[in-house]
């Protein structure tokens, strides 16, 4: 990784090959859109703004280039750099800014729920849009012949029907977790190369602060009551969740950290996670009220 960074931050041209370059690798295997949008974090977070515009615009125009190549069309190429690359040019701004990891993840969240409370506005009720959808993609793969099972697609209908209610959250969810993971190698990338240790003292130290727990615990407690009712409060508590998933996981590492555990600790965790699912809604929860119980500054070791 450390030549990786290192190549990317000799020059314009270097970062936009690996932005470009992998970008396109994304079409086909999915996580190398990480490594993409962490070169556009890495050369913002340590160069500028202006830097990480420029590599921005040349990475757009080389990935365009090579998905029309690829696919007859630059649209994959155009649209990852304003889904993807824009968004996380705009928190690496932020970041580098505030040097606050806590004030830029809020800054996230708010740019989800304006995405979201965008596509209500312009779609009225996403849940009908969605549905509709995947009923005609539906019809016209069983048109085709792609369910010899005919009892497949109306399954998969009611499927997508039930799924349709939280589509617009989880889509965002999504979006904004490539997001900050793309962030967060950049900024761990900066740190191997000029900050050794860096990222992972800010890491562990992340701590979103009173308010924002305050209104996570809000929207907790209105989508049980009204979430039956009122899907766009689900939808708004999974985005503002990310964030208190994140903070979880900062936690545990902290832990591990303080208590000089070995790194299997971390990975038995992370295949607990894997297969026991009610485990993230734990690791929320127990973000949350770290925020009154602050258990890495009460198992920290204090000095004489």
């Amino acid at each position: 990784m450390r030549g990786l960074a290192n190549f990317v931050m000799r020059g314009t041209p270097q970062a936009a090959a690996v932005a470009a370059g992998f970008g396109v690798l994304s079409f086909l295997l999915p996580p190398m859109v990480l490594l993409s949008g962490a070169a556009i974090a890495l050369v913002t977070l340590r160069r500028g703004p202006q830097y990480g515009l420029n590599l921005l615009l040349v990475a757009t125009v080389a990935c365009g280039m090579l998905a029309w190549l690829l696919v007859g069309a630059p649209t994959p190429g155009l649209a990852l750099s304003m889904v993807y690359w824009a968004p996380l040019l705009l928190l690496g701004v932020i970041l580098r800014n505030t040097v606050s990891l806590a004030f830029t993840l809020k800054m996230m969240v708010l740019m989800g729920f304006v995405v979201l409370m965008m596509t209500y506005l312009l779609f009225g009720n996403p849940e009908i849009w969605w549905t509709e959808m995947t009923r005609n993609m539906l019809r016209q793969m069983n048109d085709a012949g792609m369910f010899p099972d005919p009892e497949v697609a109306p399954a998969l209908a009611e499927f997508f029907r039930t799924w349709a209610v939280l589509a617009p959250g989880q889509l965002i969810f999504s979006a904004l977790l490539a997001i900050v993971l793309g962030l967060l190698l950049g900024r761990w990338w900066q740190a191997l190369l000029y900050n050794p240790g860096g990222f992972q003292q800010e890491f562990h130290n992340l701590r979103l602060g009173q308010i924002a727990a305050m209104v996570m615990a809000t929207l907790l407690l209105l989508s049980l009551l009204l979430g039956h009712s009122q899907p766009w409060i689900v939808n708004l508590t999974l985005i503002a969740g990310l964030i208190y998933l994140l903070q979880g996981l900062a936690i545990i590492h902290g832990l591990v950290g303080q208590a000089g555990l070995s790194t299997a600790w971390l990975v038995a965790f992370y295949v607990a996670l894997l297969f026991i699912l009610p485990l993230w809604q734990f690791l929320l929860l127990f973000a949350v009220a770290d925020t009154w119980i602050d258990v890495r500054a009460r198992l920290r070791p204090r000095s004489n």
